[in-house]
């Protein structure tokens, strides 16, 4: 059902939520292509990478309900673990991001809610979430600012 609904099929999750059967069908499908498109997306991120700043490391998704997964999934087995990373998704005049840290770094001090929200804040944004998985609203023009002072943002928070 949340493939479903990732992919758009909201009423068919619902549905199979109801026990109707040709939509409980429909869930096990959508689960597969889901699956498929995250899986895809990792081999393509296994051989682009990441882009790295100081602070913190990025890329763009292929697309914007893939992103989380793919920053969660890429920080667990493909991505370096000494600074987090976000997933920027460009969406007409809005930019989509995701914000995964790990376990460790929260440790050392990182806090990705805070860097999305303070980040967003100052580019006319919104953002927040959890110390280790957060996300932002911003507006697409301003990604660069936004990139940048969170990376400043997670080396305050590491020095």
């Amino acid at each position: 059902m949340n493939a479903a609904g990732r992919l758009g099929e909201t009423g068919v999750a619902s549905a199979a939520c109801l026990g109707h059967r040709p939509y409980i069908e429909r869930c096990k499908q959508a689960r597969e292509e889901f699956r498929d498109q995250v899986r895809s997306g990792l081999l393509s991120l296994e051989e682009r990478g990441t882009e790295r700043l100081d602070n913190i490391q990025w890329f763009e998704p292929p697309a914007r309900h893939i992103a989380g997964p793919l920053a969660g999934l890429g920080m667990i087995y493909l991505f370096p673990k000494d600074v987090p990373v976000l997933s920027l998704y460009v969406d007409g005049p809005t930019l989509s991001v995701s914000a995964r840290a790990t376990d460790r770094l929260v440790e050392a001090g990182v806090d990705m809610a805070y860097a999305m929200q303070v980040a967003a804040n100052e580019v006319d944004g919104r953002g927040g979430g959890h110390p280790v998985a957060s996300g932002a609203t911003v507006p697409a023009e301003r990604r660069e600012d936004f990139v940048s002072r969170v990376d400043n943002i997670v080396g305050e928070q590491t020095a």
